[in-house]
């Protein structure tokens, strides 16, 4: 699964990605540079230095709260009145559940943005809100595309009393806009090892009477790398372009949000399990299962079990269910921020490690769990024989269907068609004898090859026996 944005919650970089967490505590901080090109005849470039702050929190794992504090200092050259700058922060909430199902990620999230006009800057009144609604899929690969589509209902316009007294660069700095925004973004995560490589494309489009073009709204793509330096810690470093055009800017055009021209920024997130730390929040979906505890282990425990399943390929395997057996003691482990599986208080003792999932061998594997830091296990999964599949319909001569017995040799695999004389089996791909029998007809015999994932076609005519 990728790793935690700016806001320390799962996602790609704007793009975030709901029912993706075990129960956690995460903190993020990310600092950036941003230029914007001159702005009119009289102006000169822009520059912006930013940073942000947040700590989340996943109490139950369908539900997240995450509360992110961005500053920034913008400096702008002369416009005719003097080099200036400022800055300007704003604190922000977000409240976020989903589900996952299979691969497929699905929920949303409710955002506040406190605006202001100064550092610390909150205007209650300029209150501005975000829904969005947040979808995702993971390939086996371990590939996540991601996409949100939401709604701003912007009050930022409210933080300034005279907007037609505000200079060029303090326009831009502020952010502030008289429009709300149409979000929508598109994403993908493509991890290789412990590295994960970022895409993404979003934009807000600025919606309601007197709004500026599609192309003058805030558009960007944004590249960057994420890299996992162990099972809490990861460092991010991305890029950004606006692919906006630049709106009108004079004392009488409404406010409309110009982002910087380009901008990079550098992070470090931090990810705490609550599993990790021997705290069992007991849910319907993972109980805590003390009744098969045998006696005596209370002191022979480890704080965690980690178990990394990746394929043949090597790549990460996602969707695997895991469940770890120490005598008669048992537990499901849950899949983690940093693409393991995690279980805590496993019993000292000789382990069995089983894993389960669709397309692959499922697999048993010892190992020993002694008392210490918590146990690392690897296992590599074997995918399964591709299956084919054979279908048919078995009639009389004169067309109606029978309920006939289709055998096919010499693997032993039988079906009976039904009353119309349709029938399916599922066979692994390779040469066979296919012998149909219904009662008072002839037995027939026929030669068929089925294809790895194909579906071979056997349609039989059978002569009545007088």
């Amino acid at each position: 699964m990728p790793g935690d944005t700016d806001s320390a919650l799962p996602g790609v970089v704007r793009v975030g990605i709901a029912g993706a967490s075990v129960p956690r505590l995460s903190i993020a901080a990310t600092a950036g540079y941003g230029y914007t090109e001159p702005q009119g005849a009289a102006d000169g470039a822009h520059h912006r230095m930013s940073g942000s702050a947040a700590v989340a929190v996943t109490p139950i794992a369908p539900v997240s709260f995450a509360m992110r504090f961005d500053e920034r200092y913008d400096l702008h050259p002369d416009d005719g009145g003097g080099a200036h700058g400022g800055a300007v922060g704003d604190p922000r909430l977000v409240v976020r559940a989903g589900a996952a199902t299979g691969s497929f990620h699905l929920g949303g999230e409710l955002g506040a943005w406190f605006v202001g006009s100064q550092a610390p800057s909150i205007d209650f009144g300029a209150t501005t809100l975000d829904a969005r609604l947040l979808a995702a899929w993971t390939a086996r690969s371990g590939v996540t595309i991601a996409a949100m589509a939401g709604y701003r209902l912007d009050n930022s316009r409210n933080a300034i009393d005279h907007p037609e007294r505000l200079r060029f660069g303090d326009r831009i700095a502020l952010g502030l806009s008289g429009f709300d925004a149409a979000l929508a973004g598109v994403a993908v995560d493509v991890p290789i090892g412990r590295t994960e490589i970022l895409g993404e494309l979003s934009g807000d489009v600025l919606v309601g009477s007197g709004a500026p073009a599609f192309t003058d709204s805030p558009l960007r793509v944004t590249a960057g790398v994420r890299q996992k330096l162990g099972r809490a810690l990861s460092l991010e470093l991305r890029a950004e372009a606006s692919l906006s055009g630049r709106p009108d800017v004079g004392p009488t055009a409404p406010l409309v949000p110009i982002e910087p021209r380009v901008s990079v920024f550098a992070g470090i997130r931090y990810t705490l399990p609550f599993q990790d730390e021997g705290v069992k929040l007991e849910t319907p979906s993972s109980p805590v299962n003390t009744a098969q505890k045998p006696a005596g282990t209370e002191q022979k425990q480890v704080a965690s079990t980690v178990v990394r399943i990746t394929g043949e390929d090597g790549n990460p395997i996602p969707d695997a269910k895991v469940e770890i057996r120490v005598g008669t003691w048992s537990h499901p482990a849950e899949l983690g921020p940093d693409g393991g599986y995690h279980v805590s208080d496993v019993p000292k003792g000789d382990a069995v490690v089983a894993v389960t999932a669709e397309g692959f061998v499922a697999t048993e594997q010892h190992a020993p769990i002694g008392e210490g830091p918590a146990a690392v296990v690897d296992v590599r999964l074997t995918r399964a024989t591709p299956s084919g599949q054979l279908r048919g319909l078995v009639r009389s001569f004169g067309g109606k269907g029978l309920a006939a017995s289709v055998r096919v040799e010499p693997i032993g695999s039988e079906t009976k068609a039904g009353a119309d004389g349709v029938f399916t089996i599922d066979i692994p791909p390779g040469d066979y004898q296919v012998v149909v029998r219904a009662p008072h007809y002839k037995e027939q015999k026929r030669k068929i090859h089925v294809d790895e994932n194909g579906v071979t076609i056997l349609n039989a005519e059978l002569f009545e026996v007088k």
